[in-house]
């Protein structure tokens, strides 16, 4: 388990499975199994925002919704690069 550390002190990517896979492998190997991991657990978020992304551009639902200040867009790009940055 110490040699986890040298990737990252961040509790998250402790995972038992993370672990074993470390402790049997070089260092290549585990950030690319790390990473592949990751990127399974990040991907139903990244359809799902692409879904409703999608939906408030055929919809023009950027035009509809507000800032915190109460100010509308002025475009639809305006509106995605505030709310997706």
């Amino acid at each position: 388990m110490a040699r986890l550390a040298l990737i990252s002190s961040n509790d998250r990517l402790a995972s038992p499975i993370f672990s074993v896979s470390f402790l049997r492998t070089g260092r290549a190997e585990a950030l690319h199994l790390a990473l592949q991991v990751l990127s399974a657990r990040i991907e139903p978020d990244k359809v799902l925002g692409c879904e409703l992304a999608w939906e408030v551009h055929v919809h023009g639902y950027w035009s509809q919704v507000r800032r915190s200040n109460g100010t509308g867009y002025e475009s639809e790009e305006t509106y995605s690069e505030r709310s997706f940055a």
